[in-house]
């Protein structure tokens, strides 16, 4: 509490006090002075003193108590290193195939998660974090992969798509459905030309 607090002067008008002797008092209470330390500093009236002394006291004891809770309250829990075994939950798996992740996609994003975790710390809540993770992670493949050509056909897709596509293919995992069956598999009606830049 700062020692010019216009409560402190509330309290000087409404007892009729020196506002200097309400800041020395609230100096003294907060540096651990006692009661009876406080009587001593003013010997011609400290009965007169104690009053004052008190509700002073009070109004630093509320704003500490006021200042804690609002501590407790934005900083509900502490953060939690990783757990060594951390493996995406059920519900964590859900929430990523929910946003279109296959079970593939969601082990390799795990190992990576896990991976980054490791090295960088804790966090309040893992759940938390592999959501953002997750839905970070799937709006970037969004903004990299390439539009759907003006037709279906395999053979309207240019050779740069072709290129973006695949290389999303070996950074995300992702393909277009559009772009008809994935590298490897068969079917696949992507041009050799493509693997290379």
């Amino acid at each position: 509490m700062k020692l010019n607090d216009a409560r402190l002067q509330v309290i000087a008008i409404e007892r009729q006090c020196n506002p200097l002797v309400v800041s020395a008092i609230a100096g003294m209470i907060q540096d651990g002075i006692s009661l009876e330390g406080g009587a001593d500093f003013c010997r011609k009236c400290p009965e007169a003193m104690r009053p004052i002394w008190k509700e002073v006291e009070d109004l630093i004891r509320a704003d500490k108590d006021k200042r804690a809770a609002t501590k407790v309250k934005r900083n509900p829990t502490a953060k939690v290193k990783m757990p060594s075994d951390w493996e995406p939950s059920e519900a964590n798996r859900e929430y990523a195939k929910a946003l279109g992740m296959d079970d593939v996609q969601i082990t390799n994003e795990g190992l990576h998660f896990r991976a980054y975790w490791k090295e960088r710390g804790d966090a309040r809540n893992w759940s938390l974090t592999w959501q953002n993770w997750i839905r970070r992670n799937v709006e970037r493949v969004k903004a990299n992969t390439p539009p759907a050509p003006p037709s279906a056909a395999p053979s309207a897709i240019t050779l740069d798509q072709w290129r973006t596509a695949y290389s999303n293919f070996q950074e995300f995992g992702t393909w277009p459905a559009n772009y008809g069956p994935e590298p490897g598999e068969r079917g696949c009606k992507m041009p050799e030309e493509a693997k290379r830049r």
